[in-house]
């Protein structure tokens, strides 16, 4: 299939202009008369669109080739293509094409240049392919040539730490630096000035990054009296600073903790930026999260997951390769792209049972039928962008034993209800997470990124809305998140690390109570710490609001006792909106006869 080479391949700052010479050599197999390359330059975020209308202009690309003999056809397009074609005569082993991708003539036309990506990766290919025979089929070379993208200079801080913690126990602080598009800038250098609000934090009064950090550090910290806190780090010489998430401190040891994860995203494996690797250290350690996924598309990109086993597993070992218990647990995943039915990510506990069930593949062409290719895996599936967007959730499918959970908000937007805050786009009636839930459908509520910029936990810059999902559960390990997705104990919010509690007669979210009197009273209690000034925090009962309060501040308790007669199926939740335009939502709490199965029974599989 021959090999391929790009000059330069210095690595480039992220948003800059330059040339790229992308040069092939024919394999020893040749390239027949109407056979020829395919060079794809990523679609995403950024690159210039190859042309050769006018040198004048951006993205200036010509084509030549060593073969003096040769004639080439050469057809440009979208997405940022350029395909190569010999006419007259083949092309031999050794023989050159070469493709001037920003061609300024040698400086004579200095706006012809290409611009790169806005997100800083690793290994950014030109993707090559070759038709050797003119049939018209073109099938990769093994070595894509590879750049890499840097971050501009860092403008901006991440400070997060855990969001409950125990009075006098030891806790870290992961601080990290980003440029103006969020990427991580791992060659800042410079002090960095940390303090608390209120103080009673025990913490270095500074940091100085070295080169060694690479960009981010975590510091060890204390608190020795209950109460919220929040830490902030600032560098005064380049006049930026940021403040951490709210951290509660409470006066006893913790049994449960709340964790916080991203577990859908994507890399420069199918529609995204990065690599696995770029992907799960951005989540660690920019981020901060505890909990990760990489959920590459199952038929989407220029090498897709159903057709390349190799690809999945790669994902499968450094997916297990970035898990360490206590610390940082990451799940083997893909996304279900089906265009019919919605999109769905795929989470195995286990990675060894990982299987990619294609919407392609007959056999699982339907959510039956994925649910059906997955029999016999710990494994669940989520429902995305359920209200609209891309393609909406059809709800006529559920399983419980696999649907657990739906998401309810990413960089889509708004899933609740039809017309709610920050909505999704393109939203259908009859779609959103209150219309599964009035089916009766046990769903637990949480939030996902969608990111494909390589930024999972943090919001796209200009996005509407991002997602994330606190999890309550006993450690930071595979099993222990796990047990807490099947049994609801999460919650969603639309990218900020709001706090919320909520309970029904001491039960949690996520919980079924069973049907008792009908008469007995619902005692509901919502605790809520925003990142900013609460809007308002309701109790939403059956699709409606059943009780709300205007906010107090950052932090409010919302109580409320609900003595209408109760009936099997109804359902409760909380929903928090901050001045700021941030949401959070609880699990549900639902109300169901003694009779009712239990979610996760696989008998409850319902296609209407």
């Amino acid at each position: 299939k021959g090999t391929a080479r790009v000059v330069p391949n210095d690595p480039v700052i992220v948003n800059t202009y330059g040339t790229w010479k992308i040069v092939y050599s024919v394999g020893r197999e040749g390239i027949g008369v109407g056979g020829g390359i395919a060079v794809h330059i990523s679609p995403y975020w950024g690159w210039t669109q190859p042309q050769n209308r006018n040198p004048d202009y951006p993205g200036y690309t010509t084509v030549s080739t060593s073969n003096q003999q040769a004639t080439l056809d050469i057809v440009m397009g979208s997405p940022n293509y350029v395909v190569v074609r010999t006419k007259e005569v083949p092309l031999t082993v050794n023989d050159t094409i070469t493709i001037t991708y920003g061609d300024t003539g040698t400086g004579n036309h200095p706006s012809g240049r290409a611009r790169c990506d806005r997100y800083a990766e690793e290994g950014e290919d030109f993707f090559i392919k070759v038709d050797g025979d003119g049939d018209g089929h073109f099938y990769p070379i093994e070595d894509q040539p590879l750049i890499t993208v840097l971050s501009a200079h860092a403008n901006g801080l991440v400070v997060t730490a855990p969001s409950i913690v125990a009075q006098g126990s030891t806790f870290s602080v992961t601080i990290a630096a980003v440029d103006p598009s969020g990427n991580w800038a791992r060659d800042f250098k410079g002090t960095v000035y940390l303090s608390s609000s209120p103080s009673g934090v025990t913490i270095p009064s500074r940091y100085r990054f070295q080169h060694r950090d690479g960009g981010t550090t975590r510091v060890d910290s204390l608190i020795s009296k209950d109460g919220i806190y929040y830490i902030t780090a600032e560098d005064k010489e380049n006049g930026f600073k940021a403040r951490s998430n709210p951290i509660l401190c409470v006066d006893k040891p913790l049994t449960t903790h709340l964790y916080w994860g991203d577990i859908h995203g994507h890399s420069g494996l199918c529609d995204g930026t990065g690599t696995p690797d770029n992907y799960y250290q951005y989540a660690r350690d920019v981020a901060g999260l505890d909990i990760s996924a990489l959920t590459t598309h199952d038929a989407h990109g220029f090498l897709p997951l159903d057709e390349d086993e190799e690809t999945w597993a790669f994902i499968r070992k450094k997916t297990d390769s970035y898990y360490h218990p206590g610390s940082f647990v990451t799940f083997l995943g893909y996304e279900w792209t089906n265009w019919t039915y919605g999109h769905q990510h795929v989470i195995f506990l286990n990675s060894e049972e990982g299987k990619v069930c294609s919407f392609r593949d007959p056999q699982s062409s339907n959510p039956q039928g994925l649910w059906e290719c997955l029999e016999g895996k710990k494994v669940i599936t989520i429902p995305h962008h359920v209200g609209g967007g891309p393609i909406p959730t059809d709800w006529d499918f559920y399983n419980p034993a696999f649907q657990p959970l739906t998401e309810i908000c990413s960089i889509h937007g708004n899933s609740e209800y039809y017309g709610a805050l920050k909505g999704i786009y393109n939203p259908q009636e009859n779609h959103f997470v209150q219309d599964a839930l009035s089916r009766g459908y046990k769903l637990g509520i949480i939030g996902s990124g969608d990111s494909h910029n390589g930024h999972p936990g943090r919001r796209d810059p200009g996005a509407l809305t991002a997602g994330l999902m606190g999890v309550y559960a006993e450690e930071l390990t595979r099993e222990s998140i796990w047990k807490a997705l099947q049994e609801k104990r999460v919650y969603a919010t639309s990218g900020a690390r709001i706090i919320i509690d909520f309970h029904i007669n001491n039960e949690t979210m996520g919980q079924i109570i069973p049907l008792g009197d009908a008469q007995t009273v619902r005692n509901i209690t919502g605790r809520v710490i925003g990142t900013d000034v609460i809007k308002e925090v309701a109790i939403i009962k059956n699709g409606s609001t059943l009780y709300a309060e205007k906010g107090q501040g950052r932090e409010m308790t919302i109580r409320y006792s609900d003595k209408t007669p109760l009936k099997a199926g109804d359902y409760y939740y909380l929903r928090a909106i901050q001045e700021d335009d941030e949401i959070a939502w609880s699990s549900p709490i639902w109300m169901e006869s003694h009779e009712t199965k239990k979610s996760g029974d696989r008998s409850e599989n319902v296609k209407r």
